[in-house]
């Protein structure tokens, strides 16, 4: 992602994201002083293309369109959502696109597609659809979240010639390659179809982290009215807190919590604007089942001593 953004941008460029979106991609547009605009959503977390298309016409009118060099899509499971991007969705993005006539790529992070918990998600990747055909489009995935964290290899598909060969030489000379040892490591476990076995286990082994992260928390968080969607894949809960209940990193909720000895990711961390603070991320991946349900009564401690402040 580092990459694709170094080839694409100059300091003062726009790339378009979803609200909201993967909060470390936020801090590398602003550590190369590229701005994330975020672009209109609708209540079921995809993108209000209609709404993307008049952003897209009053850019263009307003002789900025130029500025804006990519598209950055979480589309599968995503991070910190949880949501996956539909085809129809999809499809009237790749339109809108088209309509504004504009040279704006599409990069497509699919880290967790594979992290299903039963059943994949309907949508093919943009590089599958027609509306996409004649625009650049970088496919990203990972073997991190699916296998094993420690190998860090990772992949990209660019349908951009030119691209790609920017991306290729600047990765070059950052890292003289990747290194052979974890690509032998990768090659090996695809070829075997160690890679599929694992991968089938994983799917159960995260439905039920999630399902029990769920359990926990159902009933007493929901009775102080806390909200969230269940996922149908992925590594994450997104949890809504109650009107008027902070929960952004500079709330005391935050710091409580930190204190109980449970770390949440705050979810105006993951807005390029508007920053809500009544929003946050929970990871189920890396705790035990009894991880978990203890983590989970760690965060319901900190939330009962908010509500007997409140009353």
């Amino acid at each position: 992602l580092y990459l694709a953004i170094q080839t694409l941008c100059n300091p003062g460029d726009i790339i378009l994201v979803e609200q909201p979106t993967y909060f470390v991609f936020l801090e590398l547009l602003r550590g190369l002083d590229v701005t994330p605009v975020p672009m209109p959503m609708r209540s079921d977390g995809d993108i209000d293309t209609d709404g993307l298309l008049s952003m897209l016409l009053d850019f263009k009118s307003s002789r900025k369109i130029e500025k804006i060099k990519a598209l950055y899509l979480v589309s599968y499971y995503a991070n910190p959502s949880g949501h996956s991007v539909s085809l129809n969705a999809k499809k009237r993005i790749g339109r809108a696109l088209e309509e504004a006539d504009a040279d704006i790529a599409v990069i497509e992070d699919a880290a967790y597609r594979e992290l299903y918990f039963e059943t994949p998600h309907e949508a093919p990747s943009c590089m599958a659809l027609n509306e996409y055909a004649n625009m650049p489009v970088l496919y990203t995935s990972t073997l991190t979240k699916p296998f094993a964290s420690g190998l860090k290899v990772g992949y990209g598909y660019c349908s951009d010639k030119e691209w790609l060969q920017k991306i290729l030489s600047i990765k070059g000379q950052q890292d003289f390659g990747t290194a052979n040892f974890t690509q032998s490591i990768a090659e090996k476990v695809l070829q075997k179809g160690i890679f599929d076995k694992h991968l089938s286990a994983l799917r159960s082994t995260y439905h039920s982290k999630m399902l029990k992260l769920h359990e926990c928390l159902d009933s007493e968080l929901k009775a102080l009215d806390w909200s969230w969607a269940m996922p149908l894949g992925g590594l994450y809960l997104w949890l809504k807190s109650p009107e008027d209940w902070r929960t952004d990193f500079d709330s005391s909720f935050h710091k409580d919590c930190i204190e109980s000895g449970v770390m949440y990711v705050p979810g105006d961390l993951c807005f390029a604007e508007g920053k809500p603070k009544d929003q946050i991320r929970l990871s189920f991946g890396v705790l035990s089942l009894d991880g978990i349900r203890e983590a989970a009564g760690r965060f319901l401690q900190a939330a009962s001593q908010v509500e007997k402040v409140c009353h």
